[in-house]
């Protein structure tokens, strides 16, 4: 169900066969098997995730997968060292669960070949409503003052990083 849409942000930000990645977060990898996918055989896939077990469950499906082009670290990316640089840095749904993205962003970055791609697929909460309204889901929203710090820490995160993605991240209100 959302592999379509972080299958258009990942062609859209130039993701293509050949490339080097970095997924942050991997979980169980299907954000680095959508990677295998559009970098082909000639690619190579690295995901990353905190929990032992997600990276163990990850390992599993690319070997049962056969698929000696995705591969699995655990730990942080801001602290792991890599072998070589990479093309793309891509994660979904994780930066909201960092928590100083910002912080975080700027480490991980460095695992960057210069001219490469960073492209996050991440929830905007600005909309979130429920219907009828409740009590309990305007506080989980957080309400129009939490909103307004969360779009600010948002555009905090990518103001040193290119415009195209500050434009994705921070898109200009009519």
């Amino acid at each position: 169900m959302i592999d379509p849409i972080t299958r258009r942000f990942l062609e859209a930000a130039g993701i293509a066969k050949g490339m080097r990645v970095l997924d942050i977060g991997s979980g169980a990898g299907d954000v680095a098997f959508l990677c295998g996918e559009l970098v082909g055989p000639t690619g190579e896939i690295v995901g990353t995730d905190l929990a032992l077990a997600a990276v163990e469950r990850a390992e599993l499906r690319a070997k049962r997968a056969e698929s000696g082009r995705i591969s699995f670290r655990h730990g942080d990316p801001a602290e792991l060292n890599f072998d070589e640089p990479f093309d793309a840095i891509v994660g979904r749904y994780v930066l909201q669960f960092i928590p100083d993205p910002a912080q975080s962003l700027r480490r991980i970055v460095r695992h960057l070949r210069p001219g490469g791609v960073v492209v996050f697929h991440e929830l905007d909460w600005d909309g979130a409503r429920s219907s009828p309204p409740r009590q309990h889901t305007i506080r989980c929203a957080g309400g129009s003052a939490v909103q307004s710090r969360e779009r600010a820490r948002r555009c905090a995160l990518v103001r040193d990083l290119p415009l195209y993605l500050n434009m994705l991240v921070c898109p200009r209100r009519p």
